[in-house]
């Protein structure tokens, strides 16, 4: 047991004369520096087992949180729910994101699974863009889980508005080119 009757920290655990670790007077905890929360870590903390766990911390001025190994060598997949089981928010380790999935689709940066993307604006227009490169084109796709491209829209981009196409299509078939 460790008691304090003075103000001040109660205790510092130092190595060469730095504070590695403080319990401030009042029970703020801080390692690598003196807290001003309850808990406070300087640098980053890892929250899991050697191979796998959840690194925290401060990446040149910007928040980040990093599914990563103890060691900081291997990334690893970072998945945020609210249960116990199923899958909330997953993001792999080349950055495509699962909404209700683990396993975005490799061709998609955003997969949402067994949902709907709503765009809301509660005054003034709503835009869903889709932008390629000149020379290149834009789909909007409709499907179903036995075929996922049962119709689509498409919009070439060509160097030259003059030479823009638009088409409408369903099964393999173009209807309407604008």
């Amino acid at each position: 047991k460790i008691n304090s009757t003075s103000t001040g920290n109660i205790m510092q655990l130092q190595d060469s004369g730095t504070d590695v670790m403080v319990v401030k007077d009042g029970g703020n905890v801080g390692i690598g520096c003196s807290p001003a929360r309850p808990f406070q870590v300087e640098g980053f903390g890892h929250f899991g087992t050697a191979s796998a766990g959840v690194t925290i911390g401060d990446n040149s001025g910007v928040a980040s949180v990093y599914g990563l190994d103890a060691a900081g060598a291997t990334y690893k997949p970072l998945e945020i729910r609210t249960g116990a089981s199923g899958t909330g928010f997953y993001q792999n380790t080349s950055g495509n994101v699962g909404i209700g999935t683990s396993t975005p689709n490799a061709n998609a940066k955003l997969h949402v699974y067994q949902g709907n993307f709503i765009a809301q604006q509660t005054s003034g227009n709503v835009f869903v863009r889709l932008i390629p490169q000149n020379n290149n084109t834009s789909y909007i796709t409709f499907g179903d889980s036995v075929d996922e491209n049962n119709g689509l829209i498409s919009y070439q981009n060509a160097s030259s508005l003059s030479d823009d196409v638009m088409g409408f299509q369903v099964g393999n078939s173009r209807r309407v080119t604008i």
